[in-house]
């Protein structure tokens, strides 16, 4: 997914195949992999204090889409770009709703506002307040990998909901599309939400993401 830029999905049609042949991809990994979760009853835990903020590092969205349970509700946060139709598509196959708009990255007032940061930031804290959780990623720029940025932790505070952040790890990930990926497995871990702190700052955030992964790995 990374590797379809947006001079690739010049329409809405081309968007929408290109969505839904991730989708079936996606649903044929699923299929034919072992998939775990750490701890083995995560999402019952996530569960008792819903709703959340769940996030993870850029380019693992597609592995909550994998591990989701049908009865989790969940609302994920998806850029205005042509990419970004991509992975909406991607996120309605598989029973998501949709926030469109901008993770709110440092930047000036204007351009926020231009790429949907103030509504997409309204939108996450009213799904909270009804009681449906979140996701978002904890890097909102793809050009500054695995720098959490303010939005999320200014979204906690806000909501006074707490971050659970989740990583993903997979015995033969590099396989998947060379046609090796019988008997792989795909490993979910979710981070304890930090005893319901809310206010953690944005290089706290990193520092646990960055110990999930480490741990699922």
């Amino acid at each position: 997914m990374q590797a379809l830029h947006r001079a690739d999905l010049p329409s809405a049609p081309m968007q929408t195949v290109a969505g839904e042949t991730v989708a079936l991809g996606l649903r044929l990994i699923r299929a034919t992999n072992k998939l775990s979760y750490d701890p083995p009853n995560a999402y019952d835990r996530v569960g008792q204090i819903a709703p959340v903020i769940i996030t993870m590092w850029h380019a693992e969205g597609s592995g909550l889409a994998l591990s989701r349970p049908k009865d989790f509700p969940l609302n994920v946060l998806v850029s205005r770009h042509s990419d970004g139709e991509l992975m909406a598509v991607v996120a309605r196959r598989f029973g998501l709703g949709t926030i469109r708009g901008s993770g709110g990255r440092r930047e000036r007032r204007q351009r926020i506002i231009e790429k949907g940061g103030v509504r997409g930031f309204l939108e996450m804290k009213s799904s909270l307040e009804s009681g449906t959780s979140v996701c978002m990623t904890a890097d909102v720029s793809s050009s500054r990998a695995r720098r959490a940025g303010e939005g999320i932790v200014q979204l906690a505070k806000a909501s006074g909901r707490p971050i659970v952040p989740v990583a993903f790890a997979s015995s033969r990930h590099g396989r998947f599309f060379q046609g090796d990926h019988q008997g792989a497995e795909i490993h979910l871990e979710i981070s304890a939400p930090g005893g319901g702190q809310t206010g953690e700052s944005g290089i706290r955030l990193r520092a646990r993401l960055g110990s999930r992964e480490a741990g699922g790995a």
